[in-house]
């Protein structure tokens, strides 16, 4: 059967905006894409950048959008100085904040400043973690009721590590998620056991009654349709992405609509590198006349990538454009 749909349950109202604050790491994964943690970019200018992000987000607002979750990307973003005060001052700008991050900082650090996201995401890599750091930090954050997640990238060339760590992390003092998470690479591929493993991508849930109680994100519920089937069904958050199925050339997609990314260079664009709102040119959130030039037409556009790169993006609204009966 042929995939011709995808539908999520994020709202017509609601944005999602990633954030690479610059791709200064103090990790250097083999695994991570190019470009992600060379130090070349390292962090913008802190007034410039704040008065054009204003601007973007009222813009999507006066467009009809309500909600904006704001996710800050790296890099390693906490290594940026002035975080602590950029996420304080969007956080009473209609946006909620959340953060993926490999949770090195210091505890002193979280303490001071964990309270200004909505959501933190660590993300934990074999090569580097200290499994009882990101228990503490992950507990700090539990505590100051923020969502709190530990994503395990699972290196298939040190599965049993990996496992290991998911195990270790279980021995938190608090019930905060743990999943795995797969790696895209071009040289992974994964066997049929460890498939299954990942997709049964949640190892620990939550406590339930204090996740209701402090998220204010969308759980991702995704639906597909193929062909062959006169009804959306409903698939796990990774089934596009582990069984590659993300292939949407051609396609209509609402990226730029729901979702957009501000790349580490300013560029304002997608997780695919793609021009936006039909236009033959990238808007640069860096640029000195960018609130007085920031005015496009919020429309979808069709897909002129070969693979799209990530489960974010290829989980967003899009659907196959029918051939014209000639």
């Amino acid at each position: 059967m042929e995939l011709i749909e995808v539908d999520s349950n994020w709202k017509d109202s609601d944005l999602r905006l990633d954030f690479v604050l610059g791709n200064l790491c103090n990790y250097k994964c083999w695994y991570c894409f190019p470009g992600s943690h060379e130090g070349t970019h390292r962090f913008p200018d802190f007034d410039l950048t704040v008065k054009n992000l204003k601007h973007l987000v009222d813009y999507y607002i006066s467009q009809g959008k309500k909600k904006i979750f704001l996710n800050i990307l790296g890099g390693e973003p906490t290594l940026w100085p002035r975080l602590g005060e950029f996420a304080e001052i969007f956080s009473k700008n209609n946006c909620l904040i959340s953060m993926l991050t490999n949770g090195s900082r210091t505890i002193r650090w979280w303490e001071e400043n964990s309270k200004y996201f909505s959501k933190i995401n660590i993300s934990c890599h074999h090569e580097n973690i200290d499994v009882n750091h990101i228990r503490q930090v992950g507990d700090l954050i539990y505590e100051n009721n923020c969502l709190v997640d530990a994503s395990v990238l699972m290196d298939p060339l040190s599965w049993d590590k990996c496992v290991k760590i998911i195990d270790d992390l279980k021995l938190s003092k608090n019930k905060w998620t743990i999943i795995s998470a797969e790696v895209v690479h071009e040289t992974i591929s994964y066997t049929e056991e460890q498939k299954q493993y990942l997709l049964k991508f949640v190892h620990r849930k939550p406590n339930l009654w204090y996740f209701y109680k402090n998220n204010n994100h969308p759980i991702d519920k995704i639906k597909v349709k193929f062909n062959k089937e006169n009804k959306k069904v409903s698939v796990l958050p990774n089934h596009i992405m582990i069984n590659s199925l993300n292939k949407f050339k051609g396609w209509n997609c609402n990226i730029g609509v729901d979702y957009i990314l501000i790349d580490k260079d300013g560029r304002i664009t997608g997780p695919c590198a793609t021009k936006l709102y039909n236009l033959d040119f990238f808007y640069n959130l860096y640029d000195s006349d960018f609130s007085e030039k920031f005015y496009p037409e919020i429309v979808s556009k069709i897909c002129d990538v070969d693979i799209c790169p990530c489960q974010p993006s290829a989980n967003l609204k899009k659907r196959v454009i029918p051939l014209m009966k000639i």
